[in-house]
């Protein structure tokens, strides 16, 4: 088992789960609207969590699904790229998917 719903902020449902390389396992926690990131391998242990808040573009609630890519996609994607659906758009229903620049995820990882 990778982590119990209740630890680390961690809500049901959990919507997905994405591998940056062999370095983070990305888990999607729905009920809280973020993304928990463990070591990859056993024990799995927790080193993060981040939300994908209003700032440049909407943040997300409800999402059913993530993935992630290492890649090299230029422009600010070039230590890779960060998916995550959003279920529940404010502005007229729907739902889409929000692009954040792993950089931005790995500096949250660094800080004390």
């Amino acid at each position: 088992m990778l982590a119990k719903v209740g630890e680390n902020g961690l809500t049901a449902d959990v919507e997905g789960l994405a591998l940056y390389e062999d370095k983070y396992l990305i888990a999607s926690s729905q009920g809280s609207s973020s993304y928990n990131i463990y070591h990859p391998s056993p024990p799995y242990s927790f080193l993060g969590s981040f939300k994908i808040t209003k700032g440049a573009q909407e943040g997300t609630e409800e999402t059913d699904g993530i993935d992630v890519t290492p890649a090299n996609l230029g422009g600010p994607y070039t230590m890779g790229l960060f998916v995550a659906h959003d279920n529940r758009i404010s502005k007229g229903g729907g739902s889409n998917f929000k692009l954040v620049p792993w950089e931005d995820i790995a500096q949250g990882l660094q800080k004390p």
